[in-house]
C-alpha cells in the first residue's frame, strides 16, 4: 500500500508492507509547472533537477552530489553536456534561414576530455532537396563523417553515405572497407524485387525482401541493374539474405545464401508463436520452437523446443497474482523459485534441487528504507552488506566498498579505474 501526503510543492510518499509496517518513504519535490524537481529520501539525502523555460532540464545533481549540466540553444537542442568528471560533449548545428520549415543542414558532435583534449568530431549531414535519381530525400541523413580508425584528435575522417528510394527507405549504404584500406563496403536493400528470385512486391516501410553486402563500390545505377544482371549481382558479393512478410508486416521467412530457410508464424495479436529452422543436412529433421502465451496478446509463459515432432525440452515460467514471474520449470523440473516483497522487489532466489545434497539453496536480498540494496545473504551463509554511500574521486577514480560476513570480518576492496 502507498499513501500520499501533499503539502505545497512537496508530496510525501509512504510505502507499507502487507503487515501494515512502514517499508520506506520519500518526498517528491514539485516545481511551479508540476514538473519533478527531485526527490528527498528518508535520510534527507536528495537529488535535484533544474529547468529553463519551465520544461527543459539543464542540470541534474544526484544523491552523491554529482552534477550533470546541459546548455541549450534557442531551439532547445543541446549545445553542451558535461559530466561530473568534466568530460563534455559539444553539439553544433548548421540551421537554414527558415528552420524548422527547412531541414537541418548538418550537425557535429565533439567530445572534450577532462584534461581538455579534443576528439575529432563526428558530422551528420542531411539532404536539402528530393532527387530520386540521386537517391536523395529531403530531410533524411545523407552522410556521416566519423573519425578515421586508428587516429585520435588528428581531424582525419572517413565517410559513410546513404541513398534512399522514393518512399524514404534506405536503398544503398556506402561505408569504409575493412582496415580503411581505400575500398568500400556497399550494402543494398531491395524492396520491390528480389534479385535471387521473386517479385514484384509492394514497397513497404522498413521491409526489404533482400539485403546484400558487396566488397566494392556500387552506385544507384548498379542498384537498379543488379536484379536483371546475374554477373553484376554475384560479383564480390560477401553476404545476402532474403525476407518475406505477411499482410500485417510480420517477418515470416528468412533465407540465407545457401538456401536454408527459417519460417516464423504468429497468433492473432502478432505475437511470435512458432519458429521452424532449416532441416538438418544429415537426417532431415527440423528443430522448432513454440512460444506459448497466457492468452492471446498476453505475457509469454512457456517455450517448447522440438526435435522434429518430438518435444525435446520445455521452459515454463509460473506467475503470481500480478503476473510477476515467481518460478521457472525446465522439462518438468522446478529450477528456480523467486520471492518478492509487497513492493515486488526481489527478496529471494531459490535454486533447483541439488542432486548431491538433496537441498535447494537460497540467496536472500534486503533493502534500505531509501529503497537501495542493503544486504545479500548467500546459501553458504556469507553475507555482503552494501555501502550506504559510494564515494568517487574524479582525479583518481576509485570505489571503496565494505563487505561484512557473519564472523564480522570486514573486507575492504578498492576498485581502481584508469586515471
Amino acid at each position: 500500500m502507498r499513501t500520499y501526503h501533499y503539502q505545497g510543492f512537496r508530496a510525501k510518499v509512504e510505502v507499507y508492507r502487507a503487515n501494515g509496517t512502514l517499508d520506506f518513504n520519500w518526498t517528491q519535490k514539485i516545481g511551479n509547472a508540476n514538473v519533478s524537481v527531485g526527490i528527498q529520501d528518508a535520510n534527507n539525502v536528495q537529488n535535484q533537477l533544474i529547468y529553463e523555460n519551465t520544461y527543459r532540464p539543464i542540470q541534474y545533481t544526484n544523491r552523491n552530489n554529482q552534477t550533470f549540466t546541459m546548455a541549450r540553444d534557442n531551439w532547445g537542442n543541446p549545445l553542451t553536456l558535461t559530466t561530473p568528471r568534466g568530460i563534455q560533449w559539444q553539439f553544433s548545428y548548421n540551421y537554414p534561414e527558415n528552420y524548422p520549415v527547412q531541414p537541418l543542414l548538418s550537425m557535429a558532435i565533439t567530445q572534450q576530455g577532462y584534461d581538455g583534449s579534443i576528439r575529432t568530431p563526428t558530422v551528420y549531414e542531411f539532404y536539402q532537396t528530393t532527387d530520386t535519381s540521386y537517391g536523395a530525400v529531403k530531410g533524411l541523413l545523407s552522410r556521416i563523417l566519423s573519425p578515421r580508425p586508428g587516429t585520435s584528435g588528428t581531424g582525419e575522417q572517413v565517410e559513410t553515405r546513404f541513398y534512399y528510394t522514393a518512399k524514404g527507405n534506405v536503398a544503398l549504404i556506402s561505408a569504409p572497407g575493412p582496415n580503411n584500406d581505400g575500398r568500400r563496403l556497399t550494402t543494398l536493400f531491395f524492396y520491390t524485387v528480389d534479385p535471387w528470385g521473386g517479385g514484384p512486391f509492394p514497397e513497404r516501410q522498413n521491409q526489404p525482401v533482400a539485403v546484400a553486402v558487396y566488397d566494392k563500390t556500387l552506385t544507384l545505377a548498379d542498384y537498379t541493374a543488379i536484379p536483371t544482371n546475374p554477373s553484376l549481382r554475384d560479383d564480390r558479393l560477401i553476404f545476402f539474405e532474403r525476407y518475406r512478410y505477411d499482410d500485417r508486416g510480420n517477418l515470416v521467412a528468412v533465407q540465407d545464401a545457401s538456401g536454408f530457410t527459417t519460417n516464423l508464424s504468429y497468433n492473432a495479436s502478432d505475437q511470435l508463436e512458432w519458429i521452424t529452422y532449416p532441416q538438418d543436412s544429415l537426417n532431415g529433421v527440423q528443430a522448432r520452437e513454440r512460444f506459448i502465451y497466457r492468452y492471446v496478446g498476453g505475457p509469454l509463459y512457456a517455450v517448447e523446443v522440438y526435435n522434429g515432432s518430438t518435444l525435446f525440452r520445455s521452459y515454463l515460467s509460473a506467475a503470481g497474482a500480478e503476473g510477476e514471474v515467481n518460478a521457472t520449470v525446465v522439462s518438468g523440473t522446478r529450477k528456480t523459485d523467486l520471492g518478492y516483497d509487497a513492493q515486488y522487489r526481489l527478496r529471494s532466489i531459490q535454486g533447483g534441487l541439488n542432486a548431491t545434497t538433496g537441498q535447494r539453496h537460497t540467496t536472500e536480498y534486503a533493502y534500505t528504507d531509501q529503497n537501495f540494496p542493503q544486504r545479500t545473504r548467500y546459501p553458504n551463509g556469507d553475507e555482503y552488506n552494501m555501502p550506504t554511500q559510494i564515494k568517487t574521486s574524479h582525479n583518481a577514480p576509485a570505489i571503496q566498498m565494505a563487505m561484512s560476513t557473519p564472523s564480522q570480518n570486514t573486507i575492504m576492496r578498492a576498485i581502481h579505474y584508469g586515471a
